[in-house]
């Protein structure tokens, strides 16, 4: 299937508690390992260290990520100066249309503009995920070869330097 890209530009923009009602209308796949963005701004409102990313097209809620600091970070990386980048998702209803793709192109210039210590963005992906690997890897980020066991699930570190 041919993937349409987005033809209006699309934002980002860190999660308020305002933005109860945009998030309320946000569509995933029932996943165990999926987060719903409205658990996630809830459970965040208070951890300084998680900041929940809203992907906007035209003030609609079509995507959001995670970005996270703090001593999490030791489980992926050894440099001080990372960010963890986790929980990707893209509405249902725009899904296969490009806009994973120019999110994830977005993300290093937002990461240096609001988090300007940040060198690297590290991930990570699903041993069997193939799709989100492509993904990731089209976008520039390296399989590190790494792995890492959480919840009985295996994942690849993958890791991306920004400057």
């Amino acid at each position: 299937m041919e993937k349409i890209e987005p033809t209006t530009p699309i934002e980002l923009r860190e999660a308020t508690i305002g933005d109860a009602d945009l998030i309320s209308g946000y569509h995933i796949e029932t996943h165990l390992l999926m987060t719903n963005p409205m658990d996630a701004i809830t459970e965040n409102l208070h951890e300084t260290e998680k900041h929940l990313i809203l992907i906007l097209e035209n003030q609609l809620m079509i995507g959001f990520f995670i970005l996270q600091t703090g001593s999490v970070l030791s489980l992926y990386t050894s440099n001080p100066h990372a960010i963890l980048f986790k929980d990707h998702s893209i509405d249902r209803l725009y899904q296969q249309k490009g806009y994973a793709k120019r999110s994830l192109e977005l993300l290093p210039l937002y990461i240096k503009q609001h988090f300007p210590s940040v060198n690297e963005i590290v991930l990570a992906v699903e041993l069997d995920h193939l799709g989100a690997q492509t993904l990731y890897m089209r976008a520039g980020f390296e399989n590190t070869k790494r792995k890492l066991h959480i919840n009985d699930h295996f994942y690849f570190i993958f890791s991306k330097g920004i400057s």
